[in-house]
């Protein structure tokens, strides 16, 4: 998705021809981040939490 975004995003006509969809694209790409820096960290957690109960 992120890819997507950013394929769509690098293309300069974006910005001239539509601002506004370009500026919904850019929220999109960002919440996007968010969302995978979110789930990320909730699978480092886990992953930790995993590795020590395996521990004992």
């Amino acid at each position: 998705m992120i890819q997507a975004l950013d394929a769509e995003l690098a293309d300069p006509t974006l910005y001239e021809k539509s601002p506004a969809k370009a500026a919904q694209k850019a929220k999109e790409r960002s919440d996007a981040v968010d969302k995978l820096a979110h789930a990320e960290e909730q699978w480092l957690e886990l992953s930790s939490e995993y590795e020590e109960a395996m521990a004992i």
